[in-house]
């Protein structure tokens, strides 16, 4: 998957603001997922593992059944998928599925072979 020269402008407006160049982001925020998955200051507020407030919403059953299907795949459960779609529709920082962690890790192994 490519990302859209618009995608790319935002992120390096993004990775500017920060005093950081684009490949820089990425590699800080694919490290802290690596070491730990650390969540930075900016997304805390949506992200936390302290979750006191209940809502309800309601669903029809393909959106239902395409969230349940999502969380499986990420091996999450259905409230967790639900919560990590919400707070990511609500910041500007980057988020990673477990599967695109891998991908980013088989990325970086291949580079380390050819020696990049």
């Amino acid at each position: 998957m490519r990302v859209t020269n618009n995608d790319f402008i935002k992120l390096e407006e993004k990775s500017t603001a920060l005093g950081l160049k684009p490949a820089s982001l990425l590699k800080k925020i694919a490290l802290s997922i690596i070491h730990g998955n650390t969540v930075s200051d900016e997304i805390k507020p949506y992200y936390s593992t302290l979750y006191d407030k209940k809502l309800s919403t309601k669903l029809n059953d393909e959106l239902s059944e395409a969230l349940k299907k999502e969380a499986t795949k990420n091996g999450w459960s259905l409230s967790k998928e639900m919560r990590f779609r919400l707070a990511s529709s609500l910041i500007g920082d980057p988020s990673f599925y477990p599967d695109e962690v891998k991908k980013i890790r088989a990325t970086r192994n291949s580079i380390d072979v050819l020696c990049l």
